[in-house]
């Protein structure tokens, strides 16, 4: 889910819909349209260069994306705990460790997006840092389900 709304804020201009952290606009809770930010036109005739959403709809992307993250982010947290606490394997114990250190960039990637106003090579980092985070959390899945006997 979070990756969907990661592209989702980067195929609507989203990114720099928030223009300072932890506050977004000045707020807690700006201003926001859900129901436009997350309403999805098939005409095909639609040219969507420089986004087609007005400042509200973008907010709500971005927004949704950061508590996303929250969520996201606690999620793994436990995860990595609990394989850490409860496998024998030390790789999977690493592995625990290198979801926690990737999380923890990746979040300083997005924080960093939006401080920096997006220069390219952090928006480029925090997608490749998405992508192998994705692929240690499947991997721990995997790993986790394949060998029940070592926990």
């Amino acid at each position: 889910m979070q990756i969907m709304l990661g592209g989702w804020t980067s195929t609507n201009y989203a990114a720099l819909a928030c223009v300072d952290f932890p506050k977004c606009n000045a707020s807690w809770w700006p201003q926001m349209d859900f129901y436009n930010a997350f309403f999805v036109e098939l005409a095909t005739n639609l040219n969507y260069e420089f986004g087609r959403l007005d400042s509200p709809a973008r907010v709500a992307i971005h927004f949704t994306h950061r508590i996303w993250a929250i969520f996201a982010g606690l999620i793994i947290i436990i995860l990595a705990f609990k394989s850490y606490k409860l496998l024998k394997v030390p790789y999977q114990k690493f592995l625990s460790l290198i979801l926690v250190l990737l999380l923890f960039f990746q979040i300083l990637l997005g924080v960093l997006n939006v401080k920096m106003s997006l220069p390219i090579y952090i928006a480029v980092a925090h997608n490749g840092n998405a992508a192998l985070l994705l692929i240690c959390l499947v991997t721990q899945l995997y790993f986790i389900y394949t060998t029940k006997k070592n926990i």
